[in-house]
């Protein structure tokens, strides 16, 4: 049964390609068309900017067996642009209009320093690898995204139960009404709300469209088991630190992405700090 992907879980859940995948191939074998608009703005309520000053970074959980086909994709993809229409969605959270047709992150603050290395949640242990993203995808007016500070179980934020009334219920891309739920003010009040503050919000989400862009806002990988870092060293022109144990690169075009074992419980920013992936503030980007 295939799942989707859901809270920084990768949707990669099947078996990983046995051979390479043709360069520049995206993965997508259903498109799901331009993220729909988002809800209409009330002219009522004061207008809230997207604001990444208090943003560290982006998380994304991925099996390490489906790393190399996501780099060479060269991006994150939803469930759906794998199985389409017809394909078996086995959660209830594929079914809501988020799950099975976004790639999820979960947001970090640059003042959240008790937020683990390992993750939290789904897609959260030592089986996985978590994607060190910048923040900056965000601000990209052509990646469509959506954001909750808490769990939605596979809704799209901003809307309810009483709105899938009259949607399909077999086909994910009928049910692509949602996602014109959320204005862009309470999207960006969400996410803002989210890394604000020393406090972290371990379920937050961010459901991105179709896809997440890997070129440019791949920052870093983190692991938290020997088993998960010694598979990541066998991918094509990976290379381990020989002065630094735990530590290397993997290509990935024209870069040399940091690969970073760590115990999982210690604090990500610290990590991310001494490994040169984030600023001294905190700042992945």
């Amino acid at each position: 049964l295939a799942l989707a992907p859901h809270q920084g879980i990768s949707a990669f859940t099947g078996p990983a390609p046995l051979t390479p995948l043709a360069e520049g191939r995206t993965g997508v074998r259903y498109a799901q068309g331009p993220c729909p608009p988002l809800a209409a703005a009330d002219p009522q309520r004061r207008q809230t900017a997207l604001s990444l000053d208090s943003a560290a970074c982006l998380t994304h959980g991925i099996s390490p067996e489906h790393v190399q086909t996501a780099l060479q994709q060269g991006q994150l993809n939803s469930a759906y642009t794998r199985l389409g229409k017809d394909g078996i969605y086995s959660r209830t959270a594929d079914k809501n209009g988020g799950g099975a047709l976004a790639v999820y992150t979960r947001a970090v603050g640059i003042e959240q320093r008790s937020w683990k290395a390992q993750g939290s949640g789904v897609g959260s242990n030592d089986s996985k690898v978590q994607m060190i993203l910048s923040p900056a995808v965000l601000e990209n007016p052509g990646h469509g995204w959506r954001a909750s500070s808490t769990d939605n179980m596979g809704k799209v934020p901003g809307s309810t139960s009483a709105h899938q009334a009259g949607l399909p219920v077999n086909d994910p891309l009928g049910r692509a009404p949602l996602w014109s739920r959320q204005t862009e003010s309470a999207r960006n009040s969400a996410f803002n709300e989210t890394v604000r503050g020393r406090s972290p919000q371990a379920n937050n989400e961010q459901l991105h469209w179709q896809s997440v862009p890997l070129q440019g806002n791949l920052k870093g990988m983190l692991v938290t088991s020997r088993s998960s870092f010694d598979m990541l060293m066998m991918l094509p022109g990976a290379r381990p630190d020989e002065g630094a144990p735990g530590r290397g690169t993997v290509r990935f075009g024209e870069q040399d992405i940091p690969v970073l074992l760590t115990d999982g419980a210690n604090p990500l920013l610290g990590v991310l700090k001494r490994a040169g992936i984030a600023d001294s503030s905190g700042r992945v980007r």
